[in-house]
């Protein structure tokens, strides 16, 4: 004898399917998302990257190859997508930070720092502004600030603590500093690119651009942090090549200048440093300096 299933439980069995069906779809959905997400992420990046944040939302999801209907369900308007972004390039230098803070000795994790930092901003016109306050938002900038000046003005009195640096120098002379060479690497931007690097794409470029940091000096020791003047002496021809950005001569200058002694041509070194004639300023001035 054949026995047929009720139809109450069919109607069960049927909805039980439409619901697994759909819940598929949801999470397909949801996954579709995600992806676009971070595709619109990443494009944002590159486009602020390369065109400071006067780029619009359009621009971005032309570059992340979506559509602009897609870019908006994700991001209500171009200051919510600068939000996610920065709270990426945020996290990011508090990573460098971190690391530099883990360093044993100050002064290499000064200049670890600085390097770092230097070459995040100059890849990316977008964090350039938003550390200068320019076109970053009062709020975004405050935000910002609040996160990164606490583990920068750290750097700079561990460096102080050691003795590495002299006494005078805080964390906003550090940030001051990176302003100017920031402004030296714009103002050059198009000499210190090859013909080559500018038939190549942004990234490329820019890993072409920045190869020199690669310093191969035994131990993975940059120049700046040996302590060796024979490693600075040819790192310093080797950053007159056109391969290498004209900044790095301003980097090492200006750290050389806030080194509590100098390294002298025989290779001892000399304390006699002049007092500078103006005082730094503190967090809150260079904030409202800024604003």
């Amino acid at each position: 004898m054949e026995y047929s299933s009720p139809h109450g439980v069919d109607k069960c069995t049927d909805r039980a399917r439409s619901a697994r069906g759909a819940h598929s779809k949801n999470l397909g959905l949801r996954k579709d998302a995600a992806l676009n997400r971070k595709r619109l992420l990443k494009a944002g990046r590159e486009v602020f990257a390369a065109q400071g944040f006067e780029a619009t939302l359009n621009d971005v999801a032309r570059h992340a190859g979506l559509g602009v209907g897609t870019a908006y369900r994700n991001f209500a308007n171009k200051e919510e997508l600068i939000d996610a972004i920065v709270a990426q390039q945020v996290h990011e230098l508090e990573d460098v930070l971190h690391h530099a803070l883990d360093m044993d000795d100050a002064w290499q994790g000064l200049v670890y720092y600085m390097e770092q930092s230097l070459r995040m901003q100059i890849h990316d016109r977008g964090m350039a502004q938003l550390f200068t306050s320019r076109h970053a938002g009062r709020e975004r900038y405050d935000w910002s600030r609040d996160r990164i000046a606490p583990f920068v003005n750290a750097v700079a009195e561990r460096a102080r603590g050691q003795g590495s640096i002299r006494t005078e120098i805080t964390g906003t002379d550090l940030i001051l500093i990176q302003f100017g060479i920031v402004a030296i690497a714009e103002s050059l931007h198009e000499s210190v690119l090859t013909d080559t690097d500018a038939d190549r794409t942004t990234a490329s470029a820019h890993r072409a651009h920045f190869a020199c940091h690669r310093q191969e000096h035994e131990g993975g020791k940059s120049p700046l942090t040996s302590g060796d003047p024979g490693d600075a002496a040819e790192a310093s021809k080797s950053a007159t090549k056109p391969s290498c950005p004209v900044y790095l001569r301003y980097l090492w200058i200006a750290l050389d200048g806030i080194r509590a002694s100098t390294i002298t041509k025989g290779g001892g070194r000399n304390a006699a440093v002049q007092p500078l004639p103006v005082t730094a300023l503190d967090t809150d001035a260079l904030h409202a300096a800024l604003a």
